[in-house]
């Protein structure tokens, strides 16, 4: 049995938003298993030296809300622009997901759809608590024991940077290392040879 594809994301990532949402084309294309690994990109970025060049660069940015656009299209998927985005941090909702254990994908989409179709009150930690409630029970136990994964949390984002990661989203196996979800093509070529 070949090995599981390392995938790793953050949900403030459009562009992991986007890799997500074609896990299942990736696992049917490949044949293999994704091993999803949320990880808070800020940390990695910030470990490794980089910065997020859309912050620093006002022509970036105007390209990214063009590009964002076009890959939804292509995608078939939702983006709302979050009225609150930049004013939140997605760290919590990592440590939720890794606290998911399991249900690291049903946790999944609904952190994505937080972000990036529902504009959940994620500036709120305790409103978020209902806002999962309302979604599912059991995410909601994740969301609220979050904080016990710090050291997880910490641990997942040395194992990203160990494997080459300077930026999400980043696919990891046996045959390299594929960073964006314009990569999968090359990731699936790659395994396929």
């Amino acid at each position: 049995m070949s090995p599981p594809i390392d995938f790793y994301y953050d949900f403030v990532s459009p562009y992991s938003y986007f890799a997500f949402a074609q896990r299942d084309e990736v696992r049917s294309r490949t044949g293999r298993t994704l091993d999803l690994k949320p990880v808070y990109v800020g940390a990695i970025m910030k470990e490794v030296g980089n910065a997020p060049t859309s912050i620093t660069c006002k022509a970036k940015r105007a390209y990214l809300g063009q590009d964002v656009g076009r890959w939804a299209v292509k995608l078939g998927v939702t983006v709302l622009s979050h009225p609150k985005f930049g004013f939140f941090s997605t760290e919590p909702l990592i440590k939720a997901a890794l606290r998911a254990g399991g249900d690291v994908e049903a946790f999944s989409v609904a952190a994505f759809a937080a972000v990036w179709v529902e504009q959940a009150p994620l500036d709120d930690l305790e409103a978020m608590s209902g806002w999962f409630a309302r979604k599912d029970s059991r995410l909601a136990t994740y969301w609220d024991e979050r904080e016990t994964m710090a050291a997880a949390l910490d641990e997942r984002i040395a194992e990203a940077v160990s494997k080459g990661a300077f930026g999400v989203p980043y696919f990891s196996s046996e045959k390299g290392a594929f960073f964006g979800n314009d990569r999968i093509d090359f990731l699936v070529e790659a395994l396929a040879a």
